[in-house]
């Protein structure tokens, strides 16, 4: 197990975090925009590995972002739910029987400027990967982005870091070929939606499904120039190393060299760690250093090495920490010997569905 110290100590030493910068203009929109007060309501009470969380969809108003039925370990379905009060959003997450006690909430806030310093890191840590004085990176930024829409933030989402990235490296660089990979236990709605008729970035996503937030069936395929630029391969809950790396190696990696990225970037979210109590997942430090050292590879193949990870989601500390540290020993080149991967796999039938749904677009072997 790699100590939080060795994970500082690669922080300092390779390509990673960068602070705050200014986040250009024109590149980024949301209903977060000002900078006026972020509040979210979070439980006290740890959260155990029984709990649950099921997402719905939420009706598309001002007053309600997402929301849906938090199941703690007690059985009791309650309410989730992300509302705006007119000058801020409020995320809340009841552990007693609703109205909650005083007593189990507390309120932390932050503003939409740690949301622009976060995007502000991952735009420096591209400029520096395309000015050539890194060969790639890791953002280590909070808060996460793949659920933000254009219009509106989402699921602990306000700015989508990864999209507006991309977004910046097709304005900026001119860049015609960009591949996002998510592999966060969520699907990245915002980040599909925002290309889904944009043919110049591929984004592939394995998420458990049906899950928060509604969003990632096999056949969302993309839409008009964008046919065939979005590939999501659901998983059911309880699939690990095993399904994920087959996902890996028999659908993502083909289509990833037939369409030649000139980057490659990674939404890294950890909550389908085995560790994570909201996933439902299986998924090893193991299985994160092979789905990273696969994603390298097709950046060492096809697009000088350009390879950025920025962190999504996680609600396991040290599910995030060791994780994170095994992808940042394969971006720096440390990675040992992979093990090979656990047998069987149950993701046959899944994955036979994607390459259906993909057949009109990509050759599979």
């Amino acid at each position: 197990m790699r100590s939080t110290g060795r994970l500082r100590r690669y922080v300092r030493a390779a390509v990673l975090i960068v602070p705050a910068v200014a986040v250009a203009a024109g590149v980024m929109t949301s209903a977060a925009a000002s900078d006026s007060s972020v509040t979210s309501t979070v439980a006290q009470q740890a959260v155990t590995p029984a709990d649950q969380f099921l997402g719905v969809s939420c009706p598309a108003d001002r007053f309600c972002m997402g929301v849906g039925w938090y199941i703690p370990a007690d059985g009791v379905k309650r309410p989730l739910a992300e509302t705006w009060d007119g000058s801020a959003w409020h995320i809340t997450f009841p552990l007693a029987p609703s109205p909650a006690p005083a007593s189990v909430l507390q309120t932390v806030s932050c503003t939409s400027r740690t949301a622009c310093l976060a995007v502000g890191g991952v735009l420096t840590l591209l400029d520096g990967v395309m000015a050539g004085r890194l060969r790639n990176g890791f953002a280590l930024v909070r808060p996460p982005g793949h659920h933000a829409e254009p219009e509106r933030a989402m699921g602990f989402c306000l700015f989508n870091n990864v999209a507006i990235g991309a977004a910046y490296l097709r304005a900026r660089y001119h860049l015609e070929r960009i591949l996002v990979v998510d592999w966060d236990v969520h699907h990245g709605n915002g980040t599909q939606h925002a290309f889904a008729r944009d043919p110049g970035v591929l984004y592939v996503s394995t998420h458990r499904y049906p899950f928060y937030p509604g969003t990632g069936a096999l056949d969302e395929v993309g839409d008009a120039d964008g046919a065939g630029y979005t590939v999501n391969i659901p998983f059911p809950g309880g699939v690990g190393d095993a399904e994920y790396l087959e996902a890996f190696h028999t659908v993502i990696e083909p289509i990833a060299l037939q369409y030649a990225p000139q980057l490659v970037l990674i939404s890294a979210g950890f909550d389908p760690h085995r560790r994570d109590p909201l996933g439902g997942m299986r998924v090893t430090e193991a299985g994160f250093a092979a789905m990273a050292r696969s994603l390298i590879d097709v950046a060492e193949r096809v697009a000088a090495g350009r390879c950025v990870a920025v962190l999504e989601g996680g609600y396991d500390l040290n599910a995030i920490r060791n994780s994170a540290a095994v992808v940042l020993d394969e971006l720096s080149g440390a990675g040992g010997p992979l093990p090979p991967p656990p047998a069987p796999s149950c993701a046959r039938p899944i994955l036979d569905a994607v390459r259906a749904a993909q057949r009109h677009f990509w050759k599979f072997v």
